[in-house]
């Protein structure tokens, strides 16, 4: 069975956004097809959801600042070639956001973090 990961207080569920949550360290599953819309967007509100936990590390370390969740390390033109590659439908509109991509990663990441 999956280990779930506990919080800094010893916890293992989170109330958020009116829902309760509990994360794992893995869960073994399939790759969705790209081309399932619905899929897709249930994958993205999840993998969303899981970000703005925020989840502060384990009950048995002392808690850090998680590059993961501060930081953007995306090269967002890369992106979009494997997007055209792939064929979706949406890699044009990321093209087209791509200047504001960088600029907010750019924002994002000269943001302090810690204390």
């Amino acid at each position: 069975m999956e280990e779930p990961i506990a919080m800094a207080d010893g916890d293992y569920v989170i109330e958020h956004d009116g829902g309760w949550c509990r994360l794992y360290e893995w869960v073994d599953g399939e790759v969705p097809d790209r081309a399932d819309v619905s899929a897709t967007d249930w994958l993205a509100a999840q993998m969303g959801r899981i970000h703005s936990l925020d989840w502060n590390g384990s009950a048995h370390v002392e808690p850090d600042v998680v590059p993961f969740y501060h930081r953007v390390d995306l090269d967002w033109p890369a992106l979009v070639d494997a997007a055209e590659r792939a064929e979706v439908s949406w890699a044009s509109t990321l093209r087209w956001l791509v200047p504001r991509l960088c600029e907010l990663t750019d924002l994002v990441n000269g943001a302090p973090t810690g204390e």
